[in-house]
């Protein structure tokens, strides 16, 4: 095996620990908006504080409306609320969900790799023992 496809393959894991980071970051970033909009329609006017303030527009209304309502009471920032703690939990799990997968996907190969010898050895075997009759 060249040093090069060895290094490749040490560097799988963490290769895919970044990308699933990297990849949890991102789709944590691009749903927020989605999530403020879920939890105002959630929580609805018991919200505390600055979404008590933002609700009016919540009570028996759709998506659009209460997207409307923050970005005319809170602009773009309204939509980032709790983007930080989200990040915290999504990036990590991504990253984690990403590495298992690659990890048991490396070992499935290897184990459907070693068996397939195996299988077609024993399929040629049993060929010579049939036709030799």
């Amino acid at each position: 095996m060249s040093a090069l496809v060895q290094w490749t393959l040490q560097q799988q894991p963490r290769t895919a620990l970044g990308c699933g980071l990297l990849a949890g970051i991102g789709a944590s970033a691009l749903t927020n908006p989605f999530d403020v909009v879920k939890t105002r329609i959630q929580v609805g006017n018991a919200g505390l504080g600055a979404m008590r303030a933002a609700s009016e527009a919540t009570v028996g209304d759709g998506a659009l409306s209460i997207m409307r309502s923050i970005a005319a009471k809170e602009g773009a920032a309204g939509f980032t609320r709790g983007l930080l703690p989200r990040v915290m939990l999504l990036a990590p799990l991504s990253s984690l969900t990403i590495s298992f997968y690659s990890a048991v996907h490396r070992l499935a190969e290897s184990v459907i790799t070693r068996g397939k010898g195996s299988v077609e050895a024993a399929e040629e075997e049993k060929h010579r023992h049939t036709s030799g009759d």
